[in-house]
């Protein structure tokens, strides 16, 4: 997907995926019997297939993982870089802000960017278990958290600043999953050729990142976050059907990996 703006959507550590789609979210809500009869407790060996392996998924130039949560706190993966500002700080810590430090519960991650021909896509993909939590409490959470983050900015080393936007969308009816749906984007209005527009475009994030942004080129990050009984599920991706998909068979693994 193409424009004359400039416009990225990028997605590293957790922590940024969240951010910099920033605020906004379509809530699609199966039967809530249902949902609480998936209150069983998900430990680390029964949540590892949930994840959808990589050798299933669209070509990667990169990935990190799989990888537990707890592993990849050690790696600085839920902390954004000192080079990135966010304001609000809820536009960075909303998910954080809704079921606290994703480390300090039992799950798994892995992300990295997708090859195209002429650009590259991140993504990432998670599951949790959150402890005592319930699908409406979880989703509740998030909806108040992101509630701080209408209208977000993000600032590249204290000199560039992007504006963070973001659309609800809709997402297939799956029984017994909740889903927050959020189309978002950060988009820049420097100058071509200027020093504030190559800093855009060169910058890189930890671990393994750049923003991959083109001159013309608009790259979305569509993110489902879902919930069934205490499983939490997150995916990422430039492209929404992808995006869907994935969560479907996440889902789906799910669904097996409770019976």
């Amino acid at each position: 997907m193409r424009n004359a703006g400039r416009k990225i959507a990028w997605s590293t550590a957790l922590v940024v995926v969240v951010a910099v789609v920033a605020a906004g979210t379509a809530c699609t809500r199966g039967s809530d019997s249902t949902q609480d009869s998936a209150g069983k407790t998900l430990n680390l060996e029964q949540l590892m297939p949930v994840l959808v392996p990589l050798s299933a998924q669209p070509e990667t130039r990169f990935v990190r993982g799989p990888m537990t949560l707890k592993q990849a706190a050690e790696q600085n993966a839920f902390k954004p870089p000192p080079s990135i500002d966010f304001e609000p700080e809820a536009c960075a810590s909303y998910l954080f802000d809704a079921i606290g430090p994703l480390d300090a519960n039992e799950g798994w991650v892995q992300f990295g960017s997708r090859v195209h021909k002429d650009h590259n896509d991140n993504f990432i993909q998670a599951v949790a278990t959150i402890p005592g939590a319930t699908t409406n409490k979880v989703l509740d959470k998030v909806r108040e958290a992101l509630s701080r983050c209408k209208d977000g900015t993000v600032t590249l080393d204290g000199k560039v600043t992007g504006k963070i936007t973001y659309e609800e969308r809709t997402v297939p009816d799956l029984r017994g999953l909740s889903t927050f749906a959020i189309t978002g984007m950060t988009t820049f209005s420097e100058r071509p050729g200027t020093a504030e527009a190559k800093l855009v475009q060169t910058f890189e994030m930890p671990p393994d990142s750049q923003l991959l942004l083109g001159n013309d080129q608009t790259c979305v990050e569509a993110v489902n976050i879902s919930t069934m009984g205490n499983t939490l599920i997150l995916v990422s991706e430039s492209d929404v059907n992808l995006a869907n998909q994935l969560t479907m068979d996440m889902f789906t693994d799910l669904e097996q990996a409770l019976k």
